[in-house]
């Protein structure tokens, strides 16, 4: 019990900082990572942008669409620069399942290009360390495909 009041009474002792040094120092950490990251995530939202305007649905579908073996694997890599949320994803899911892609493959397109996305990455490179980012990538690949055939065999 002695220790825990001498910890108790250390921290009571302790020099705190200034909420305004904290938020200054807050504020400068979050203009340098907009600094490092922003440009990243702006042209893998430019690029998904472009992609989501001006790739037609039916070549997605034709590229992945359903008796093509490759379509899971076809989906992932299109999903790759593509950056958006579930919920940004949920028409564009429904356009190419309309259009005949399969739905195991419209689900490993979706998880992919929320998980898998490229700005996604270069954002959590900045705290995870590459070989752990690698070992994460992979599992979420090989998991985003394994879910599509699965889903694919049985639906």
């Amino acid at each position: 019990m002695a220790r825990f009041g001498v910890a108790i009474a250390d921290a009571q002792t302790e020099e705190r900082t200034p909420f305004q040094e904290r938020s200054r120092e807050a504020w400068d950490h979050t203009k340098q990572l907009v600094r490092r990251v922003g440009p990243w995530v702006i042209a893998g939202i430019g690029v998904g942008a472009v992609i989501h305007g001006y790739v037609p649905v039916d070549l997605v579908a034709r590229w992945a669409g359903e008796g093509n073996p490759w379509a899971v694997p076809v989906a992932v890599l299109i999903a790759l620069p593509l950056y958006s949320n579930a919920a940004g994803m949920m028409p564009i899911a429904q356009a190419v399942y309309a259009k005949g892609m399969a739905m195991g493959t419209v689900l490993a397109f979706f998880m992919a290009v929320v998980g898998l996305s490229v700005p996604e990455f270069i954002i959590l490179k900045q705290v995870i360390r590459p070989r752990l980012l690698a070992v994460f990538a992979s599992i979420l690949t090989v998991s985003f495909m394994l879910f599509g055939y699965l889903f694919n065999a049985v639906l």
